[in-house]
């Protein structure tokens, strides 16, 4: 096996070290499983609140939403959007 591929290989089980270990503080954040179907990414939050990609950007610059930001990739927690939906 040539050295770039075992160099590859390393590194995609760092990656997923570090994904178990991420998953791992969620659950301690929010004191239970992380489980996927209670989380929504910015397209699936922008659809439920219908609001552009562009507002819920300002709102996550203004501190009014906060997300959990894994991989590059910003979730928000289903009860963040039940409290924006009460005002």
């Amino acid at each position: 096996m040539p050295m770039e591929m075992i160099a590859l290989q390393e590194q995609l089980q760092q990656l997923l070290v570090m994904q178990q270990q991420m998953m791992l503080l969620l659950e301690h954040i929010h004191g239970n499983a992380f489980n996927t179907d209670e989380w929504l990414d910015n397209n699936d939050l922008c659809r439920e609140l219908k609001i552009t990609e562009r507002t819920l950007y300002r709102w996550r610059k203004q501190g009014f939403v906060k997300p959990v930001v894994i991989g590059g990739k910003c979730y928000y927690h289903k009860k963040m959007m039940e409290r924006l939906e009460k005002g």
